[in-house]
């Protein structure tokens, strides 16, 4: 029986000759595609399993609740032809509000001193746009005035975006500062009080009207 030898020297010379191009770019294609194959591979694994906190629990939703208790230091709710106003000038802007909300204070102190608040929740709120267009629709309310430089203003503890403007043209101070918060603004018109003083008003008024939860 006849024994076939193989050439060691033969294979090792054969295999030392360097690789056809066709041949080294398969290789070199099967090394890119399996890499790809467990960079994906690697990629489902983290996304499946992300342990990092929150990361498979929606963004918390902030629900807004609005609420006009009877006093507020020494502010005292009082009657008012408020909403009568807010309907006739600002119709269109209250038209968006699905559950719309009013009230207004007297400083029990210096009964001049008015600060009305309206607005709600409803198919607005969270932007500057809404605090401009609750600015302009409450200054349509007032007979001959016309808005000053508004400013941004500090809502805190309340969360939200705020500024407050000068009322101009009236024979008293008075200022607008508007509020908003998710699907809530509020416009909280200050008689009687400066910007100054409406600035420093305004975060005592919203920690006493709004919950946020």
């Amino acid at each position: 029986m006849g024994h076939t030898v193989i050439d060691s020297t033969a294979v090792a010379a054969e295999s030392s000759q360097p690789a056809s191009p066709i041949r080294a770019m398969a290789w070199a294609a099967g090394i890119g595609i399996s890499g790809v194959l467990v960079l994906v591979v690697l990629l489902g694994a983290d996304l499946l399993f992300d342990s990092s906190p929150g990361a498979r629990e929606p963004a918390a939703r902030q629900r807004v609740t609005l609420s006009a208790p009877r006093e507020i230091g020494d502010l005292r709710s009082r009657d008012s032809d408020f909403p009568d106003r807010a309907d006739q000038a600002g119709q269109a802007t209250a038209a968006q509000l699905s559950e719309p909300f009013t009230v207004t204070y007297a400083d029990q102190v210096s009964p001049a001193l008015v600060a009305t608040v309206w607005g709600g929740r409803g198919r607005l709120g969270g932007s500057t746009e809404t605090l401009e267009d609750f600015r302009d629709a409450t200054v349509a309310m007032i007979p001959g005035a016309t808005p000053g430089v508004p400013q941004g203003a500090d809502p805190s503890p309340t969360a939200g975006l705020a500024q407050c403007t000068p009322v101009e043209n009236l024979d008293v101070h008075a200022t607008i500062c508007v509020w908003t918060l998710g699907d809530a603004v509020l416009a909280i018109l200050a008689i009687g009080y400066d910007m100054p003083a409406a600035t420093a008003l305004l975060p005592d008024l919203l920690t006493a009207l709004v919950k946020v939860r």
